[in-house]
């Protein structure tokens, strides 16, 4: 409401300004040229009533220039007192007209590339935000489908600019982000998540996790000094154990890999589906060491 109202007021101020000619009352300028030449008229008739009575052609001359004064006096005023009004009249038909037709000019622009669009898709977001939450819990039966991440990611930072210290909610973002693979997203906001619950191990890990595959290998440090505390204060985090034997994998660090996974295997119920995958990277971790063992005594025998 309050806008509206801005809006209305400027309007009226614009309109003013633009279209304050009409309203105000001037003197017209073809009256004025008729008045000038009248007067002159005037003067040039009496002098020549003068010249005539001068030469005795005219026996009344006093009788002549009170019809000349009394023409002069008549005859301007009676024009310029009808017009006037009209004049007014006019000027504040055109001024409401031209009110009316910038104030229609501006609506159909605002509401034709306007922002309200825009705002009423942001505050529907808003509005589906806790509904989107629950289904979230129904992710792993029934994931979102793309119009329902964008309407998340929508509302959450409609929520996250109201509320900036939500760290559930930048997680949240981060969650998406991986999901829709957008990195940018996803490492800025489980930062900011991190940043405001440093305490919370699933925020630790699941921005270690951005970290790791980073092409920054300052990121990639960070990311793994990250999960070596997780996995110290929680020797049972899988999420940590897995990531870190994965990295371990990538860098050639066959044994921290055989190490973080057979510790996984002992934390892992019987019937849990990531426990034959677990068992074929053990199997290759193993052969890659022993081509790692092997081939470190061929190497050394040229130095010898």
């Amino acid at each position: 409401m309050t806008l509206w109202l801005l809006i209305l007021g400027l309007t009226v101020i614009v309109a003013s300004i633009a279209f304050y000619p009409l309203l105000v009352r001037t003197h017209n300028r073809t009256f004025t040229r008729q008045h000038a030449l009248n007067r002159a008229f005037y003067y040039h008739s009496l002098d020549e009533v003068q010249q005539q009575q001068a030469e005795g052609v005219l026996d009344n001359s006093a009788q002549a220039q009170q019809e000349l004064q009394q023409r002069l006096l008549t005859d301007i005023p009676e024009h310029e007192s009808a017009v006037a009004p009209t004049r007014i009249k006019r000027g504040g038909i055109w001024f409401i007209s031209a009110t009316l037709a910038l104030v229609s000019i501006a609506l159909a622009a605002y509401f034709s590339v306007g922002s309200w669009r825009a705002q009423q898709q942001l505050d529907h977001a808003q509005a589906q935000l806790p509904a989107l939450y629950q289904r979230l819990d129904e992710e792993q039966s029934k994931p979102l489908n793309m119009n329902e991440l964008q309407q998340l990611t929508i509302g959450l930072r409609t929520h996250l600019q109201q509320d900036p210290n939500d760290a559930k909610g930048w997680w949240l973002l981060g969650q998406i982000g991986m999901n829709t693979n957008n990195g940018q997203l996803a490492m800025e906001s489980y930062k900011r998540a991190f940043n405001l619950d440093p305490a919370n191990l699933n925020y630790k890990v699941s921005y270690a996790r951005v970290l790791l595959f980073s092409q920054d290998e300052r990121d990639n440090v960070q990311g793994e000094v990250l999960l070596r505390q997780v996995i110290k204060q929680d020797h049972t985090n899988t999420q940590a154990l897995s990531l870190l034997a994965f990295n371990a994998y990538e860098k050639e660090n066959y044994t921290m890999a055989l190490t973080a996974w057979k510790m996984m295997l002992k934390l892992l119920p019987n019937d849990d589906s990531r426990i034959a995958l677990i068992q074929r990277s053990i199997e290759q971790a193993q052969q890659a060491l022993k081509k790692q063992q092997s081939a470190v005594p061929s190497q050394e025998k040229p130095n010898e």
